[in-house]
């Protein structure tokens, strides 16, 4: 089996993961005319926020059973769950179903999103780690765009009759074919060979290895693996031992502060943004799509760099990128340009989301997920990550429910919540440059080791 297939493959779920959050964003639109679900409402914002109940649930559910029963069998169980939810979606009757449907689906992309980068990491040699472990993040991108295509399709392409009858329906179920297709592929895939290691299973990790690594380094590497292995078994306590504590610290807040930047509020609320300055409706969603394509190359682009730059350089100079743009837009919406100048107002926020996705792709959108796969003990990485990734979801869920009501108490003036993003924005280069410590190039044993000095300096009151 080729190197090329097992990192496909492993890193498929994140376009399912970016596919069904992204296309609710036109969704919307159809189940307003459809279901009659008001704008700018709780119910609005329940809908899409009900992906992310899931999504919490199944990101530290699934890192537990990826330390119990390994990380394919995990990932196979994801892919049968992003099945059934999106079959679901689109079959809904009403929408308390949709919400319920959404939460299915929201369980497979919780776990893809803790599965994906841990499994990607434990494959990858210490070397190219950053930049293959940033294939999940390339695959979330393409999910969001091609879900903004097939919003901007449908909604041109057909009548507003079709469209509110079941335009939605098809926009929400078509993620069944990727569905499939990570299915397939997963039954392919091989265990993490960290994983075999860990349960004693010596000879099968070197055979996945064999296939992605030179054969003079893999007994080395195996050695490595058991060096840094413990025998006890993970759970919560050991995870906020002094040992492991600073990485959920780092993993937590990271994942804290990535959805509190307000990246999600780009993604499913550009329209709504885009609306504020007073862009039709058909530029709205051409600007959506230029917004996708621009996460796009601006994580190709960090797939280029990732291991060539410090980590902390890079969630640093992200953080300042995004304030600055942050920034611009709260002064469009302070000085009123919007109603003064409208032309300009609309290039200026259009310019300005997109440089801000450029920021957050080339930083934050991947680095984020990639520090999570690295960061953990091997004998706590699944639930680490988990637990992190489930801090990742509440907060995405949070910023998604309030948002449009938000939006709606301030009369559809974003003002106040670009000056908070941008505080959020600042506070996270605080944290990076005192809290968090450097990975890059470094092996996951190696890293552990690190924790381990970490906390014996702690112990002996250094």
């Amino acid at each position: 089996m080729s190197s090329k297939f097992i990192y496909f493959f492993g890193a498929l779920g994140g376009l399912l993961f970016g596919y069904d959050t992204g296309i609710i964003s036109g969704a919307l639109h159809f189940l307003g005319q459809g279901l009659h679900v008001e704008e700018n409402s709780l119910e609005e914002g329940f809908v899409t926020a009900s992906l992310l109940i899931g999504a919490a649930l199944g990101a530290i559910i699934a890192g537990k059973l990826a330390d119990i029963i390994g990380r394919k069998k995990t990932l196979l169980l994801a892919s049968f769950i992003f099945c059934i939810g999106a079959a679901f979606s689109g079959l809904a009757p009403d929408v308390s179903i949709i919400v319920a449907a959404r939460i299915i689906l929201g369980f497979g992309v919780g776990a893809a999103s803790a599965l994906v980068p841990m499994y990607l990491s434990e494959l990858s040699p210490a070397a190219k780690r950053g930049s293959l472990a940033f294939l999940n993040q390339l695959m979330i991108v393409l999910g969001i765009l091609l879900s903004y295509v097939v919003n901007y399709v449908f909604v041109e392409a057909f009548s507003d009759e079709f469209n509110a009858s079941s335009g939605w329906r098809i926009v929400l179920s078509a993620a069944v074919v990727p569905a499939l297709l990570m299915l397939v592929g997963t039954l392919f895939l091989p265990e993490s060979p960290r994983y075999l290691v860990r349960v004693g299973d010596t000879a099968e990790a070197k055979r996945v290895l064999s296939n992605l690594r030179p054969a003079s380094a893999i007994d080395r590497e195996v050695e490595e693996i058991n060096a840094a292995l413990s025998t006890r078994k993970g759970n919560f306590k050991e995870l906020f031992s002094k040992f492991a504590r600073p990485a959920i610290i780092i993993g937590a807040t990271l994942a804290f502060l990535q959805q509190f930047m307000g990246v999600n509020t780009v993604i499913y609320y550009a329209p709504k943004i885009l609306q504020t300055v007073a862009l039709d409706e058909q530029g709205q969603r051409l600007v959506t799509i230029g917004i996708g394509l621009v996460n796009v190359v601006a994580t190709i682009v960090a797939i280029t760099i990732i291991d060539r730059v410090n980590r902390r350089t890079i969630f640093t100079a992200g953080a300042v990128c995004m304030a600055i743009g942050l920034s611009v837009l709260a002064f469009v919406e302070g000085t009123d340009l919007e109603h003064t100048n409208q032309p300009l107002a609309a290039v200026i926020t259009s310019f300005m989301l997109m440089f801000y996705i450029i920021s957050f792709g080339i930083t934050w959108g991947g680095a984020m997920w990639i520090v999570l796969g690295e960061i953990f003990p091997l004998h706590v990485r699944g639930i680490g990550v988990g637990l992190a990734s489930m801090v990742n979801w509440v907060s995405n869920f949070l910023v998604t429910l309030l948002f449009p009501a938000a939006l709606g108490l301030l009369d559809d003036d974003p003002f106040l919540i670009y000056i908070a993003m941008t505080l959020v924005c600042l506070a996270g280069v605080v944290f990076v440059r005192t809290c968090m410590f450097e990975t890059k190039g470094k092996t996951l044993e190696d890293i552990e080791t690190d924790l381990q000095m970490r906390a014996m300096k702690l112990k002996e009151g250094k």
